[in-house]
């Protein structure tokens, strides 16, 4: 009784910060989208200029899993238990900023494509899983698709511009210049968080044993069908689009166009899905959304041109949101709901999904081996369709 009411006065305590606070976190996400927006479509494109071919790209971003999948999620949980969550997601902006300087070095020093993808995906890591943290604490259940959708909506401000300027800047001076603007604006990003106040994490019990959680199973294999739908979209796609669609000459700033074009739509959608996410229709949403999205996935199989390319990712984008919002707010209330194990929850869905994601890479790379890397991105779209649809096995009570 003791441990619950504790439990309940910390939660009050911190759904009671001032908006100034959040504002902080909030600032502190809007740069670091339009930071990674910058680069994150790119690094497909500006590897295939420097000379690199399907598979070196395909390892690095298998190399991008294969740390988490390992373990680093646990570890960077260990970390967080000692810094707090703010602190710990400026350390990842700046990890993330020095993995950046690592691909704009890239024309001048061979760096291992290993080391390249393995920084830059447990850099990524260490700034989201404290973010997820973060969220949990803080989100009010009755209101959490509207909070969600003010995040997506903070979120893609930062993400319309990047794709446009990162293309700009990549086509006229060179795509290396595209990481070094990431890079100052990464370093910037953590700034405001460093003036915020922290979020406890010492309450939490973070041991192998508390991994062993019941009733997991369904979050696991829902969040399966979410991860790869969001691999097939962005770096298979980007992939896709740079070998087989665009033209050489104009491919970042096609692709940048494309994709901020796309996420001017979600931001409009973002706000709408998450007023109706907290009216207790959030499971039809992502129910459709699910459905268009596993649609929208196999039909990039048939795209040869520009234009389709644009009106196929417009309508993606909108049908991906209506999968998010309301995905996310169960998955925080079920983070929520476990108390001292909220940071293990997180850490093993993270695990998961990572796993899920680099596996979804090995396959690809396998059927390259046989059939060619085209047949092979055209599999990875097929895949992601087929285990998309994983996404309606969740259960989450925060959407009945």
């Amino acid at each position: 009784m003791a441990k619950t009411k504790k439990h309940i006065l910390t939660r009050r305590f911190w759904r009671s910060v001032k908006s100034d606070e959040l504002a902080r976190i909030y600032v502190s996400w809007m740069i670091r989208s339009l930071a990674i927006s910058l680069v994150g479509i790119f690094v497909p494109i500006f590897m295939l200029k420097l000379g690199y071919g399907f598979m070196d790209i395909a390892w690095l971003l298998v190399w991008y899993f294969i740390p988490r999948a390992l373990g680093t999620d646990y570890l960077f949980g260990k970390l967080m238990t000692k810094l707090g969550a703010h602190k710990t997601m400026s350390l990842g902006f700046i990890t993330q900023a020095l993995s950046l300087g690592l691909f704009a070095t890239l024309g001048n020093i061979s760096w291992p494509l290993w080391l390249l993808g393995a920084i830059y995906g447990t850099s990524s890591q260490l700034v989201y899983l404290p973010f997820h943290y973060a969220f949990a604490a803080f989100h009010r259940r009755h209101l959490a698709g509207s909070e969600l959708g003010n995040i997506r909506v903070i979120e893609r401000v930062g993400s319309v511009l990047g794709p446009v300027v990162g293309g700009l800047i990549a086509m006229l001076f060179g795509g290396q210049y595209i990481f070094a603007v990431g890079f100052v604006l990464l370093m910037v990003s953590g700034v405001p968080l460093l003036l915020a106040r922290e979020v406890s994490t010492r309450q939490q019990n973070l041991t192998i044993k508390s991994l062993i959680l019941p009733g997991v199973s369904r979050d696991l294999i829902s969040l399966a069908g979410l991860g790869i739908n969001g691999v097939a979209s962005s770096s298979v796609w980007a992939l896709y689009l740079g070998m087989f669609v665009l033209a050489r000459d104009m491919a970042y700033i096609n692709l940048g166009v494309l994709q901020s074009l796309s996420v001017v739509v979600a931001i409009a959608v973002a706000y709408a899905i998450g007023r109706f996410t907290d009216k207790k229709i959030g499971r039809t949403l992502l129910r459709i959304g699910t459905t268009l999205n596993a649609l929208f996935n196999f039909l990039r199989i048939f795209v040869t041109k520009y234009l389709m390319a644009l009106g196929l990712n417009i309508a993606y984008e909108a049908a991906y949101t209506a999968i998010d919002i309301p995905y996310n707010k169960g998955y925080y209330a079920s983070a929520d709901d476990r108390d001292d194990r909220r940071l293990a929850y997180l850490v093993l869905t993270c695990w998961f999904d990572a796993l899920t994601k680099g596996a979804l890479w090995l396959i690809i790379i396998l059927v390259a081996l046989v059939t060619g890397s085209k047949a092979a991105l055209l599999a990875g779209f097929v895949i992601g369709a087929l285990v998309t649809l994983l996404t309606t096995t969740e259960r989450f009570e925060a959407l009945d």
